[in-house]
């Protein structure tokens, strides 16, 4: 993940081309298909009944990757794969800073999908 000084440079970005403030990153998940051991298939079957790991990734302003998260079974939901992801466990040290819009201070945060959790970020 980026530091606060280029996650703040990255909202400013982000705030120019598309008018949402402190935007540091998108995150979102996708299913890798894969050839799943015989004796766990139904594990890593997603909901196209097709074997995949799922792969959570964040990407910044550029489409650089900044997090990426594999190896859930495809069976499992996104927000399962977020929850035992690295960037739930360091959710404590992603970039913050306030932006003060009147009398609203905006925190940076990520653009996630309902699957996402509401945390503090996200």
């Amino acid at each position: 993940m980026p530091d606060v000084t280029e996650a703040k440079s990255i909202a400013l970005r982000v705030s120019e081309k598309h008018g949402l403030p402190q935007v540091m990153g998108m995150i979102d998940a996708t299913h890798i298909p894969i050839k799943a051991p015989r004796h766990c298939l139904r594990d890593y079957l997603n909901r196209k009944y097709w074997a995949a790991f799922i792969l959570q990734a964040v990407v910044d302003d550029s489409g650089r990757f900044r997090d990426i998260s594999c190896g859930m079974p495809g069976s499992a939901h996104d927000a399962a794969a977020f929850h035992s992801s690295g960037l739930n466990m360091r959710q404590h040290a992603l970039p913050q800073a306030i932006q003060h819009t009147g009398d609203l201070g905006v925190p940076l945060y990520l653009v996630g999908d309902a699957a996402y959790p509401n945390f503090p970020g996200l």
